[in-house]
Parts: C-alpha cells; structure tokens; sequence
C-alpha cells in the first residue's frame, strides 16, 4: 500500500513539474487515483475471499451464534479474535497468520487446540 502510494505521489510531482498550463496535470492526477482505486478494490476482494474462508472453519468447530466475536488484533501479518460468552469470559481464541495463511482455533479451557493448519488458497 506504501508503494501505491509513494508512486502515486511520484507520479503527481512529476506531472506538476512537466504539465504545461493547458491542464494536462489534473489528467495524470485523475488517472493515479483511479489506478490507486482499483488496486485498493482487487486488495478489498481478496482480503474477504480469506475471511469468508476462515470463517467458514471456524464456525465447524465453534458455534459463532452462541458467542460475541472481538478482534483483538488485525494487521498485515496477523489476525487474533476472541469468541465471548454471555459472562464476558473468553472461550475461544482463534490466531490467522496471514503470510502462511495458517489458523488455529484454541479453546482456552481443558480441550485447548482444536485446529491448527493451513487455509487452501
């Protein structure tokens, strides 16, 4: 996402610095942030392909509508939640390392790690 935008900001200044005063300038800049767009739409969709596939082997090992779902932490690299009862104890905690697209489902009490492999692609 830095790069997008590190070469979109690339891309401004040059035109800025080139464009003469017939207004060729404000094209380039339309054209960068439509392209930026579309990057940031195609990024959009793979990222809820993932979750959507996450999600679905998280509900086969834990009934999700019984419990509040809290995402703990989400960055680039990982995604921990917490699944909740009703006496705001956490129950289940389920970890997604994205770079290798491994998720494991931990039950916090005695029967503890429940899955723990990788997600197919």
């Amino acid at each position: 996402m830095k790069k997008v935008i590190g070469l979109s900001l690339l891309l401004l200044l040059l035109a800025a610095c080139s464009a003469d005063n017939n207004g060729s300038a404000e094209e380039v800049k339309v054209d960068a942030t439509t392209q930026e767009d579309e990057e940031t739409e195609v990024e959009n969709t793979a990222n809820e392909s993932e979750e959507q596939k996450e999600l679905a082997i998280i509900k086969e090992h834990i009934d999700v509508d019984a419990y509040e779902m809290k995402i703990e932490e989400d960055n680039p690299h990982t995604r921990v939640m917490f699944f909740i009862d009703e006496n705001d104890e956490k129950v289940y905690k389920t970890v997604l390392v994205k770079d290798t697209n491994r998720l494991k489902i931990i039950h916090l009490g005695e029967e503890g790690l429940l899955f723990n492999d990788t997600i197919p692609s």
